[in-house]
């Protein structure tokens, strides 16, 4: 379903905006897939976004919201309010060979922002593009127990195979406390329902009992005047329904599995480890 302008009679999907990035959850993820990144800069942007940040000055894990355009780039606003600006990419082609002499060109992104109607961004700000994932399994994913994550910490890579990680650990607005983070490209959100709700509220401006307040920044004063669909806007209901519904959509059975191809890179997969 699409979100529209409020006031409006389809009172339990009103509240679009002021500021975002998509007037549904399918713009982005299209028959529960993912998006794609941008060809050229003059196609729809829908499934691409721009994340924000200001580096921490002694933990270079940490940022902040950017002073006047919060974490996200919005490119998309209701009539009245200035959007915050346009994403824009250039592709440079980048060739190269394998090692038995078989040329390729892969192309190499530059990103940036135009038409900025907030001021100028910091000047150490850092563009994090994000295109969106499919949400597939991930009800699965959610009920994998702690411990299980846990234990497959590799923090020095003891077990001397290149890979080392730990488990990121963030808050949930749910349970208002810290729990291990599962979802999103850096796993910034612990479940499903916070995933569902910051959604909401970062791409299509909708609020939530969970997330109550636009993500409008102090300069954007036509944001914050902007006429809310509802307090919240998306109802505990339907916040309810969605999260059943992401939680349980399945993961598609797996198309011709016993062809070469597929089983020679169901080999090197194993393989890897």
């Amino acid at each position: 379903q699409g979100w529209v302008q409020a006031p409006a009679s389809a009172k339990t999907r009103d509240g679009l905006g002021p500021l975002y990035n998509a007037t549904s959850c399918s713009s982005c993820h299209p028959k529960d897939g993912r998006g794609r990144a941008l060809s050229n800069p003059d196609e729809a942007k829908l499934g691409l976004l721009f994340r924000l940040g200001i580096p921490d000055a002694t933990d270079d894990q940490k940022t902040s919201p950017e002073p006047n355009y919060g974490d996200q780039l919005q490119p998309f606003a209701l009539e009245g309010v200035p959007s915050e600006g346009k994403m824009m990419v250039v592709w440079e082609e980048e060739p190269g060979s394998y090692a038995d002499g078989t040329p390729y060109s892969l192309r190499v992104p530059t990103y940036s922002i135009t038409n900025l109607n907030y001021g100028p961004l910091h000047s150490n700000v850092i563009i994090s593009p994000r295109v969106a994932p499919s949400v597939i399994g991930l009800g699965l994913l959610e009920a994998i127990p702690d411990e299980v994550i846990l234990e497959k910490e590799d923090i020095n890579d003891d077990d001397g195979d290149g890979i080392s990680g730990k488990a990121a650990i963030v808050f949930s607005v749910v349970d208002q406390g810290t729990k291990i983070g599962r979802f999103g490209w850096k796993s910034e959100q612990p479940g499903v329902r916070e995933q569902v709700v910051s959604a909401f509220n970062g791409d299509i401006g909708i609020t939530s009992s969970l997330l109550p307040t636009q993500t409008c920044t102090a300069t954007q004063t036509s944001c914050l005047d902007s006429t809310a669909g509802g307090d919240p806007e998306l109802e505990d209901h339907i916040l309810d329904r969605l999260t059943v519904y992401t939680q349980a959509v399945a993961v598609p059975a797996r198309k011709k599995p016993e062809e070469i191809e597929i089983l020679r890179g169901k080999l090197i997969f194993s393989s890897i480890g």
